[in-house]
């Protein structure tokens, strides 16, 4: 591909659309046009470590106008453009008035426009400038870039690499554990409290130790938990637990199959994230998908005497799933559905995506359209995956439509046809 020099780039409130055209045509030079001072004062840091983390090197220059004065706009454009005279002006995001003189500049003075359309999910050919329709925008960005550019920083996140030979023996077991887990939806938690109260407790040395000896009942915080002999044995059957063996003084004993696995039966909400994230690469539509994504970021408070102070926070998001510049960040609660949880999510996916981003929340209980939850994450665009979608095997068909701009609300009249 041809080497690009030069892109004049129209700052945006997206932090993705600024950066995407660079890493797209790997200019060796980028100039922002149009941020004012104190947006290139907060973002200046994020843009530098982004293209740092991509090893990518490029020169950044940041030029201010009144965006507001087409005059101004044009003059100023014209003499950035005769600086640089092999270079293409990304108009993508840019504001109405400054869109509108970056364009009458650029045609007078024979300079390609490019802008990324979020409908193709590809760059548009303003001006015949082939090189921008070629670009693939697919997999171009992987999770941590958005964070980058974001002000946040991936600190861990799990893809499931290590079962790259052996993918279809673990993910086939983990479905048959899934299945368990629907057919025992009642009486899982209290399963799952069982085998975090009877299984020992890792070894000073780190060493997780896998074998485990359960009476027929405990007692936690005063109730009793009786021991789940059915789930146990379908557990032994599918290969989740080995060597299940019953006593005379009737306690049983067993061993987990891996130290992994320990981990996934001890822990309430796993087999959803599990779930989500295998029908997530299954669907073919994501270049990258993870779960447990744990982050940090600075947020910042204007303080009344106008200085910032930056706080350090930390959150965690369940499963992202990489679909060109639009992720899907996905929150999983196999709890009842609770209007915090949308407003955890939505939060999260919006600042960690620029805005470009989907939140979605995937459910174990059903949510019907009547309900407060329902109305709240359709009023913000945050797509919901339910018991019903789980119960009538849709979740991938769910989150292709997802990816695909397509999805189907419960109030739609297509849903009837979508459960037939």
């Amino acid at each position: 591909a041809e080497k690009m020099k030069t892109i004049i780039e129209l700052f945006d409130e997206s932090p993705i659309l600024n950066v995407l055209a660079s890493v797209a045509f790997k200019p060796e030079k980028l100039i922002f046009f149009g941020a004012d001072p104190l947006q290139v004062e907060e973002s200046r840091g994020d843009y530098n470590r982004f293209f740092k983390s991509r090893s990518e090197s490029l020169e950044i220059e940041y030029i201010s106008a009144d965006m507001e004065n087409i005059d101004e706009v044009n003059d100023t454009l014209a003499k950035i453009i005769s600086e640089n005279p092999d270079c293409v002006v990304d108009v993508t995001g840019g504001k109405d008035i400054a869109l509108l003189a970056a364009g009458m500049a650029a045609v007078k003075l024979g300079v390609p426009l490019i802008a990324y359309n979020r409908r193709t999910k590809k760059y548009a050919n303003i001006s015949k400038y082939e090189h921008a329709m070629r670009a693939n925008i697919f997999g171009l960005l992987d999770c941590e870039d958005f964070f980058n550019v974001s002000g946040g920083k991936v600190i861990e996140s799990e893809d499931f690499s290590e079962h790259r030979d052996d993918f279809g023996a673990f993910w086939s077991k983990v479905l048959d554990i899934w299945n368990i887990y629907l057919e025992n939806i009642g009486y899982w938690v209290p399963h799952v409290q069982f085998l975090q109260r009877v299984s020992p407790a890792c070894e000073p040395n780190g060493n997780m130790p896998l074998k485990v000896r359960a009476p027929e009942h405990i007692s936690v915080n005063g109730k009793q938990i009786f021991r789940n002999d059915e789930i146990l044995r379908a557990l032994d059957h599918c290969g989740g637990i080995t060597e299940l063996k019953y006593h005379e003084n009737g306690e049983c004993t067993f061993y987990y199959c891996d130290k992994n696995f320990r981990h996934y039966l001890t822990d309430v909400g796993a087999f959803l994230e599990l779930f989500i994230h295998l029908c997530a690469v299954t669907t073919g539509k994501f270049s990258s998908v993870r779960s447990r994504v744990k982050y940090n970021w600075e947020y910042s408070r204007i303080r009344h005497d106008r200085s910032t102070i930056y706080r350090p926070a930390s959150n965690e998001i369940d499963v992202i799933a990489i679909n060109g510049i639009e992720p899907l960040f996905i929150s999983c609660k196999t709890c009842a559905p609770d209007m915090k949880h949308i407003d955890e999510i939505y939060p999260q996916a919006m600042r960690m995506s620029g805005g470009e981003g989907h939140a979605v929340f995937a459910c174990t209980h059903v949510i019907d359209k009547d309900m407060p939850i329902y109305n709240k994450a359709k009023a913000l665009g945050v797509y919901i995956i339910d018991g019903d979608d789980i119960k009538n095997r849709l979740v991938t068909e769910r989150l292709i439509e997802i990816a695909e701009d397509r999805y189907i609300w419960k109030d739609e009249p297509e849903y009837n046809r979508l459960i037939k």
